[in-house]
């Protein structure tokens, strides 16, 4: 709040704040809170979609490396796309 001075200037008055909450409820209150950890969200990110026909023999095994599939080394590129596909259901 302000006030006016003898010449007619305003002069700002400061006035101390007072806590509103005492300290001793605000250490009860704290202490009283329960903290719950929350379990962390997991969101499955869908992975961009790729026409795996375009994709090389090697890119195929990669992906298929990816998925956790074995032995497709003797696989031809029409069998790799099948065995992908049928992983990712």
């Amino acid at each position: 709040m302000a006030r006016k001075g003898l010449a007619g200037e305003i002069k700002p008055q400061v006035v101390e704040a007072k806590p509103v909450v005492k300290a001793a409820k605000v250490e009860k209150a704290v202490k009283a809170e329960k903290v719950v950890e929350a379990a962390p969200v997991v969101e499955k990110v869908a992975e961009p979609q790729v026409e795996l026909e375009t994709l090389t023999v090697a890119q195929l095994k990669e992906v298929a490396q990816g998925l956790g599939l074995t032995g497709l080394s003797g696989l031809k590129k029409a069998e790799l796309v099948e065995a992908i596909k049928a992983a990712q259901k």
